[in-house]
C-alpha cells in the first residue's frame, strides 16, 4: 500500500470516528460515587462495557476481474466499542475499513510502450448495533451472542492513470455516502476477566448513493477473528 493509500485511508477513517465517538456517552459515575456501592443493574451495565477489534474476510459478492488486468482486497478491518444495556444486551458502534484495487495495463499502440490504470475503493462503514446475549450473563467466560446493525458508510475513490477500460473521467480522488446493515452470530470467549477472544460471522450490506467504484451496492457473507477488552471500574 502507496504512502498515497495511507493518507487517503487515514482520511476517510478521520472523517468518521467523530461521528461515531458522539454516540458513545461517557458519564463519571465510578469517579464520583467511587465510594457508594452500585445498584445490580448499574452494576450489570458496566460489566458489559468493552472495546476491540475485529479482522476477517469480506466476500463481496459478484466481483468481477477486469478485461486484461487484476484485482485484489485486503482484510476487512474493524474496530468498536460496546456500552452495556443490560445482562443480556449491548450497544455497539464500530467503525471499519476494507479495499478492493484493480489494475489494467493496456498496451500504448503503434508507438510501442504500456499504461497502467489503478482505481482503488476504499469503503469505511460506520454502524451501530445491538448485541444480544442470549442464555448468558456478563460474569460467564463463554457467550454466543448475535449482532445486528445498521449506519452510514464513506466511500472513497482513488484513481490513477489514464483509465483505459477500467474508469472514465480521468485521475484523481472522489467521495461517496451511502448506507448499510449487517447481521449475524458469534462465540465470545473470556480466558480472563478483562480480555476475550471472539469468533462470528455476518452478512454485510452496503448501498452507495450513486454509482462507486463501478457498481451501488456492495454485499456478501463476512468472516472476523477479534480480540475483546473490557474495560475495569471499581
Amino acid at each position: 500500500m502507496t504512502y498515497r493509500a495511507l493518507a487517503i485511508a487515514a482520511f476517510a477513517i478521520g472523517l468518521a470516528v467523530p461521528a461515531a465517538a458522539a454516540q458513545v456517552t461517557v458519564t463519571p459515575d465510578t469517579i464520583s460515587k467511587a465510594a457508594t456501592p452500585l445498584d445490580p443493574e448499574r452494576r450489570t451495565q458496566m460489566a458489559r462495557r468493552s472495546g476491540g477489534v475485529r479482522v476477517g474476510s469480506w466476500n463481496v459478492r459478484n466481483l468481477a476481474t477486469p478485461s486484461g488486468g487484476r484485482e485484489s482486497e485486503t482484510p476487512a478491518f474493524e474496530g468498536y466499542v460496546r456500552k452495556g444495556i443490560d445482562a443480556h444486551l449491548a450497544l455497539e458502534n464500530s467503525i471499519g475499513f476494507w479495499r478492493r484495487r484493480e489494475v489494467v495495463t493496456a498496451s500504448g499502440g503503434p508507438i510501442g510502450g504500456s499504461s497502467t490504470s489503478t482505481l482503488d475503493a476504499y469503503i469505511v462503514p460506520q454502524q451501530t448495533a445491538i448485541i444480544f446475549y442470549p442464555v448468558t450473563g456478563p460474569e460467564q467466560r463463554l457467550e454466543p451472542f448475535l449482532r445486528g446493525g445498521v449506519g452510514v458508510t464513506m466511500g472513497v475513490e482513488d484513481r490513477k492513470g489514464d483509465g483505459g477500460s477500467l474508469f472514465t473521467g480521468g485521475s484523481g480522488v472522489s467521495f461517496a455516502v451511502g448506507f448499510g446493515a449487517t447481521a449475524g452470530p458469534g462465540l465470545e470467549w473470556r480466558p480472563t476477566n478483562t480480555v476475550g477472544l471472539a469468533i462470528s460471522g455476518r452478512y454485510q450490506w452496503v448501498r452507495f448513493l450513486q454509482e462507486f467504484a463501478g457498481r451501488e451496492t456492495y454485499q456478501g457473507l463476512a468472516a472476523d477473528l477479534g480480540i475483546t477488552y473490557r474495560f475495569q471500574f471499581r
